[in-house]
Protein backbone atom coordinates (compact mmCIF):
# COMPACT_ATOMS: atom_id res chain seq x y z
CA UNK A 1 0.00 0.00 0.00
CA UNK A 2 2.72 2.46 0.93
CA UNK A 3 4.85 1.78 -2.27
CA UNK A 4 1.47 2.22 -4.65
CA UNK A 5 1.01 5.69 -2.35
CA UNK A 6 4.54 6.84 -3.31
CA UNK A 7 3.71 5.79 -6.95
CA UNK A 8 0.73 7.71 -7.49
CA UNK A 9 1.80 10.72 -5.54
CA UNK A 10 5.07 10.91 -7.95
CA UNK A 11 3.06 10.35 -11.37
CA UNK A 12 0.77 13.13 -9.58
CA UNK A 13 3.94 15.76 -9.27
CA UNK A 14 5.23 15.13 -12.56
CA UNK A 15 1.87 15.54 -14.29
CA UNK A 16 1.33 18.82 -12.82
CA UNK A 17 4.83 19.87 -13.45
CA UNK A 18 6.03 20.18 -9.79
CA UNK A 19 9.00 18.11 -9.81
CA UNK A 20 12.68 19.18 -8.06
CA UNK A 21 15.04 21.56 -9.53
CA UNK A 22 17.68 18.57 -9.32
CA UNK A 23 16.20 16.73 -11.95
CA UNK A 24 17.09 19.97 -14.28
CA UNK A 25 20.33 20.52 -12.79
CA UNK A 26 23.54 18.99 -12.33
CA UNK A 27 26.84 19.29 -11.04
CA UNK A 28 29.21 19.81 -13.22
CA UNK A 29 33.08 20.36 -13.07
CA UNK A 30 35.47 21.56 -15.40
CA UNK A 31 38.70 22.56 -15.80
CA UNK A 32 38.15 26.05 -14.76
CA UNK A 33 35.53 26.10 -12.29
CA UNK A 34 35.12 23.38 -10.17
CA UNK A 35 31.52 22.54 -8.46
CA UNK A 36 29.25 24.96 -10.76
CA UNK A 37 25.34 23.86 -11.43
CA UNK A 38 24.45 23.56 -15.30
CA UNK A 39 20.57 23.26 -16.49
CA UNK A 40 20.60 22.08 -20.27
CA UNK A 41 19.04 24.83 -21.85
CA UNK A 42 19.49 22.74 -25.56
CA UNK A 43 20.03 19.47 -26.79
CA UNK A 44 19.86 17.82 -30.18
CA UNK A 45 18.15 14.58 -29.78
CA UNK A 46 18.43 13.11 -33.36
CA UNK A 47 21.15 10.79 -32.78
CA UNK A 48 22.46 8.96 -29.78
CA UNK A 49 25.91 9.36 -30.77
CA UNK A 50 26.13 12.69 -32.55
CA UNK A 51 24.80 15.76 -30.58
CA UNK A 52 24.95 19.61 -29.23
CA UNK A 53 24.19 20.39 -26.15
CA UNK A 54 24.26 23.54 -24.62
CA UNK A 55 24.38 24.12 -20.74
CA UNK A 56 23.52 27.39 -18.75
CA UNK A 57 26.49 27.12 -15.85
CA UNK A 58 25.24 28.74 -12.50
CA UNK A 59 27.75 30.34 -9.69
CA UNK A 60 25.96 31.10 -6.67
CA UNK A 61 29.39 32.69 -5.00
CA UNK A 62 29.17 35.52 -8.03
CA UNK A 63 25.12 35.14 -8.91
CA UNK A 64 26.22 35.00 -12.48
CA UNK A 65 25.71 33.06 -15.20
CA UNK A 66 27.67 31.95 -18.56
CA UNK A 67 27.13 29.02 -21.36
CA UNK A 68 29.18 25.82 -22.55
CA UNK A 69 28.04 24.42 -25.71
CA UNK A 70 30.17 21.15 -26.84
CA UNK A 71 29.00 18.79 -29.95
CA UNK A 72 29.74 15.14 -29.93
CA UNK A 73 30.39 12.66 -32.99
CA UNK A 74 31.03 8.96 -32.52
CA UNK A 75 30.22 10.34 -28.71
CA UNK A 76 33.74 11.85 -28.82
CA UNK A 77 34.23 15.98 -27.46
CA UNK A 78 35.05 17.72 -31.04
CA UNK A 79 34.06 21.29 -29.93
CA UNK A 80 33.12 23.16 -27.04
CA UNK A 81 32.12 26.99 -26.92
CA UNK A 82 32.38 28.96 -23.61
CA UNK A 83 30.16 32.00 -23.91
CA UNK A 84 30.60 33.90 -21.10
CA UNK A 85 31.09 37.49 -19.80
CA UNK A 86 31.59 36.34 -16.02
CA UNK A 87 32.62 32.85 -14.96
CA UNK A 88 34.66 31.89 -18.62
CA UNK A 89 36.00 34.01 -21.18
CA UNK A 90 34.60 33.25 -24.49
CA UNK A 91 36.59 30.74 -25.94
CA UNK A 92 36.67 27.91 -28.38
CA UNK A 93 38.46 24.54 -28.43
CA UNK A 94 38.49 21.77 -31.49
CA UNK A 95 39.81 18.58 -30.57
CA UNK A 96 40.97 16.20 -32.99
CA UNK A 97 41.97 12.25 -32.01
CA UNK A 98 44.61 9.98 -33.15
CA UNK A 99 43.94 6.61 -34.65
CA UNK A 100 44.25 5.28 -31.14
CA UNK A 101 41.44 7.41 -29.66
CA UNK A 102 43.49 9.83 -27.56
CA UNK A 103 43.21 13.47 -27.71
CA UNK A 104 45.85 14.68 -30.24
CA UNK A 105 45.51 18.62 -28.89
CA UNK A 106 42.83 21.07 -28.65
CA UNK A 107 43.13 23.94 -30.43
CA UNK A 108 42.23 27.37 -28.96
CA UNK A 109 40.49 30.29 -30.39
CA UNK A 110 38.92 33.43 -28.60
CA UNK A 111 36.04 35.11 -29.03
CA UNK A 112 36.03 38.73 -30.81
CA UNK A 113 33.99 41.06 -32.72
CA UNK A 114 36.40 41.52 -35.86
CA UNK A 115 35.33 39.10 -38.51
CA UNK A 116 37.90 35.94 -38.97
CA UNK A 117 40.02 35.88 -42.12
CA UNK A 118 41.05 32.21 -42.77
CA UNK A 119 38.44 28.96 -42.70
CA UNK A 120 39.72 28.47 -38.84
CA UNK A 121 39.03 31.50 -37.52
CA UNK A 122 35.57 32.47 -39.15
CA UNK A 123 32.49 31.38 -37.91
CA UNK A 124 31.28 28.04 -39.31
CA UNK A 125 28.13 26.38 -39.49
CA UNK A 126 28.60 24.85 -35.69
CA UNK A 127 29.65 28.11 -34.32
CA UNK A 128 26.32 29.85 -36.17
CA UNK A 129 24.12 27.60 -34.76
CA UNK A 130 25.13 27.59 -31.40
CA UNK A 131 25.36 31.30 -31.49
CA UNK A 132 21.78 31.88 -32.71
CA UNK A 133 20.66 29.02 -30.27
CA UNK A 134 22.12 31.34 -27.43
CA UNK A 135 20.94 34.45 -28.35
CA UNK A 136 17.78 32.85 -28.41
CA UNK A 137 17.86 31.89 -25.08
CA UNK A 138 18.92 35.12 -23.54
CA UNK A 139 16.25 36.89 -25.83
CA UNK A 140 13.18 34.69 -24.54
CA UNK A 141 15.13 34.33 -20.96
CA UNK A 142 12.67 35.73 -18.44
CA UNK A 143 12.40 38.18 -15.65
CA UNK A 144 12.42 35.90 -12.93
CA UNK A 145 16.26 35.00 -12.79
CA UNK A 146 17.68 38.60 -13.53
CA UNK A 147 20.66 37.92 -11.24
CA UNK A 148 21.69 34.68 -13.45
CA UNK A 149 21.05 36.40 -16.16
CA UNK A 150 23.20 35.40 -19.71
CA UNK A 151 24.97 38.16 -21.23
CA UNK A 152 25.28 39.65 -24.89
CA UNK A 153 28.17 39.33 -26.92
CA UNK A 154 29.07 40.17 -30.59
CA UNK A 155 31.10 37.26 -31.90
CA UNK A 156 32.18 37.89 -35.86
CA UNK A 157 34.88 35.63 -35.51
CA UNK A 158 37.91 34.22 -33.29
CA UNK A 159 41.40 34.42 -32.64
CA UNK A 160 43.52 31.76 -32.55
CA UNK A 161 45.17 31.22 -29.13
CA UNK A 162 49.07 29.91 -28.50
CA UNK A 163 48.84 27.76 -26.18
CA UNK A 164 51.29 28.53 -23.35
CA UNK A 165 51.68 27.67 -19.13
CA UNK A 166 48.93 30.43 -18.13
CA UNK A 167 46.30 29.45 -20.50
CA UNK A 168 45.12 26.28 -17.82
CA UNK A 169 44.80 29.19 -15.01
CA UNK A 170 42.63 31.47 -17.51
Amino acid sequence: MRNNAVIGLLLILGCSGCYSTYFNNRKITSRVVKDEYAATIYQDKSSKSDYIRIDKVFNSKCYCADAIAERYVNHRLVYRLYYGCSIYKTRKELFSYCSRGAVAGPELFDGTSEKGTDYRTRLNATDKFVLHKIDSFIQTEGERMTRFRLCKKDIQGFKRVEYDSTIAQQ
